[in-house]
């Protein structure tokens, strides 16, 4: 019988987030290599077994309308993810992301008294300039609490970005680097666009990480000419979340008037249809903040794996991978006027440029991020005796 490799995430698995997809891409390169991936996440309301693309998994999100039922079943998820560990045959080893304390203490427990390994996946660390508290915001701390004291020796570290992987090399601690990885060759690349304007497109849930703001306020220092020639696609907030949530100024959207749309929360198939048909997605992070520096952003790697460049500043682990002109277009600064230079220098861009730097986006998704890349290196990391 093959060993069962046990995934503990509080993420929305299998597919409600991009840390569920990271984790379902790893139960993949475990269940290629014969072992049985099982993954206690998150996720919908039902506490069935079920099944997705061959891995199995079970939520253990709780059915509940009120704050104090969401809380409990919060608290509570350590305590029931390991009750249903001791309760399968021949685990072999448990990856966990982030939790409560005592998912880390549990986990740590049962693996000692069952002489298997126990590792970290680690993808970010958050700054506070994120949260509305600051640092004393629970997300902030609980962040800091797993990353300086919860992971530490005997657990092994799979590291999304070069800067995790020298902070817990630096605290004695097996790593290995992962960056976002994807099924890049499973997916067809979308590489020619016919669309009758240039569609700009970005998905996902900015908080404050993601300057909507000053992207848009780039966009608004487009001549008229220019705005008439683009159509700008937000998904995932809705237009009084970008003043709300966002910060952009009422002023800039009456600016944009009929060449902006946020459609606020859609599903995630849905997002990846406009991400395929755009001609570029939009990123811009201050890379000086340690959350941008810590990260990997998945989105940046879902539009390459459809041959859709980015227009992004460098931040995280971006620079080994991302070229201006070749695959990419680089914003120099997390500011409006370098965007709006990105954006002017993308629209003068011939349409034979523009096919060669999304051919080469897919080529880079396909070379950099394929999760076949690592089939061999995270199972070999995963049973090697740490130091």
């Amino acid at each position: 019988m093959a060993k069962t490799i046990v995934f503990l995430t509080t993420n929305k698995y299998p597919n409600g987030d991009a840390g569920a997809i990271r984790q379902h891409q790893m139960a993949k390169i475990f269940n290629y290599q014969g072992y049985d991936s099982f993954v206690i996440g998150y996720g919908n309301n039902s506490e069935d077994i079920q099944e997705f693309e061959g891995v199995r998994y079970i939520s253990l999100r709780k059915k509940t309308t009120t704050v104090l039922g969401r809380v409990l079943s919060r608290v509570s998820f350590a305590k029931r993810a390991i009750s249903i560990v001791e309760n399968l045959d021949d685990v072999g080893a448990i990856i966990l992301t982030d939790g409560f304390p005592d998912l880390f203490s549990r986990s740590l427990k049962y693996a000692k008294k069952k002489k298997i390994p126990l590792l970290h996946d680690s993808v970010e660390w958050y700054s506070p300039e994120e949260y509305k508290y600051g640092i004393f915001s629970i997300e902030y701390l609980m962040k800091e609490y797993t990353n300086r004291i919860a992971v530490k020796r005997p657990v092994k570290v799979i590291s999304i970005s070069e800067y995790l992987e020298r902070y817990f090399s630096s605290k004695g601690l097996a790593t290995i680097r992962i960056p976002v990885i994807m099924e890049v060759q499973g997916k067809t690349p979308s590489p020619k666009k016919d669309n009758v304007k240039d569609i700009f497109v970005y998905a996902g849930a900015p908080g404050k990480k993601d300057y909507i703001d000053i992207m848009l306020k780039g966009f608004s220092q487009l001549s008229k000419e220019n705005k008439r020639k683009i159509e700008i696609h937000i998904f995932g907030i809705n237009e009084q979340q970008l003043i709300s949530v966002c910060g952009v100024d009422r002023n800039i959207i009456d600016e944009l008037g009929d060449c902006l749309f946020a459609h606020g929360r859609v599903s995630h198939d849905e997002a990846t249809e406009w991400v395929k048909k755009a001609d570029a997605t939009i990123l811009l992070r201050d890379e000086k903040l340690r959350y941008a520096q810590a990260g990997f952003p998945t989105k940046v790697v879902e539009s390459m794996m459809y041959g859709t460049p980015v227009i992004c500043n460098i931040s995280s682990d971006l620079g080994k991978y991302l070229k201006n002109a070749q695959n990419a277009y680089i914003v120099d600064a997390c500011d409006a006027n370098s965007f709006c230079s990105t954006i002017m220098e993308f629209i003068d861009t011939d349409k034979t440029k523009r096919t060669a730097i999304n051919k080469n986006a897919r080529y880079t998704a396909e070379k950099c991020f394929d999760r076949k890349i690592y089939l061999d290196a995270l199972v070999s990391f995963t049973f090697s005796k740490a130091d």
